[in-house]
């Protein structure tokens, strides 16, 4: 069995056996500790099995925002397979071309509704029988763990492969920086499919923080509504999440200031006056905004305050 230091999921799978009783996840009404999300994603990987997933295969993962759609990646990551990450609002064409090109063995969804020659499992059907023990982890440094696509802004979307090793690596960077502790509570309203909110996933891994997941950012407002509520102390956004909060709810995101420990911004430029805008109302809130690709994922850090001379900056190496 690898080392627990070898992959974000034996870390994951380690801190949910030291710490059962901390809180995992939350989205809606849901709450999930670490002990019960490990042991629903022991039950994934035990689905998986059952279908025949075996190290090296890849799944494919499309659903919206979800405490299944992040309980589904450890699993895949469990059982040595590699995940496939598609935004759950690809058309149907285009899906069933990402699906193809991956060679994927097993497409794992909320519902069983688009007609794919891949065979489908929804997580329900993934979760039908409790697992008796935690899995086995069978990634290793070396092995894939991720097949992300690119946007396809310049042609066809192309895959990229990372091992468990790239991963890991990538979180402790992006964890050095922003340096995120147990007691957080972060508020994720973007997708986990992309490099930028599964970064915050990766993250939490090693972290052991609580992640609030929320369906993709649709609603500025009720972004807002649920950080206050819930009293977060970390938030992960686009500027354009920014943008709209902004316009429609002015200042009210200052309410925020005495919680809001950091916040990373990321996948494109901020506009000037809402850079500005957030360190007003945030003097004392660490706003991170990075640079980088798939690749690589976060290569470069700014942070708003500390670099406010250097407005044209994009920061320093993570």
């Amino acid at each position: 069995m690898p080392s627990e230091a070898n992959s974000l999921v034996s870390h994951f799978f380690a801190y949910a056996r030291n710490h059962p009783d901390h809180s995992a996840f939350i989205s809606g009404e849901i709450s999930f500790t670490y002990g019960a999300a490990a042991e629903r994603t022991a039950a994934i990987t035990q689905g998986l099995s059952k279908r025949g997933i075996s190290p090296g295969d890849r799944v494919a993962l499309s659903a919206e925002n979800q405490i299944d759609l992040a309980l589904s990646y450890f699993a895949i990551h469990a059982i040595g397979a590699v995940a496939v990450m598609i935004d759950a609002k690809t058309p149907d064409n285009e899906k069933l071309m990402l699906v193809a090109d991956c060679q994927a063995r097993l497409l794992v969804a909320a519902k069983n509704d688009g007609e794919f020659d891949t065979p489908i499992a929804t997580f329900d059907e993934l979760t039908s029988e409790a697992a008796r023990d935690l899995p086995e982890i069978r990634a290793t440094p070396d092995s894939l763990s991720d097949l992300l696509y690119t946007t396809g802004t310049t042609g066809r979307p192309k895959g990229v492969l990372l091992s468990h090793a790239n991963i890991l690596s990538g979180a402790r960077h992006i964890n050095a920086v922003i340096q995120p502790g147990p007691d957080d509570t972060e508020l994720v309203p973007i997708p986990l499919s992309h490099s930028f909110g599964l970064g915050r996933l990766r993250c939490m891994a090693l972290t052991g923080n609580t992640l609030i997941i929320e369906p993709n950012l649709n609603n500025a407002a009720a972004i807002l509504m649920r950080l206050l509520a819930l009293r977060a102390t970390g938030l992960a956004l686009v500027p354009a999440g920014f943008e709209i909060m902004r316009r429609l709810t002015r200042d009210r995101i200052g309410e925020a200031a005495k919680t809001l420990r950091y916040i990373e911004i990321g996948s494109a430029p901020i506009h000037p006056d809402t850079k500005q805008w957030l360190m007003d109302l945030l003097p004392d809130t660490h706003i991170y905004h990075h640079y980088g690709m798939t690749e690589a994922t976060r290569s470069v850090f700014t942070e708003y305050h500390r670099d406010k001379d250097k407005p044209g900056s994009v920061g320093l190496p993570s």
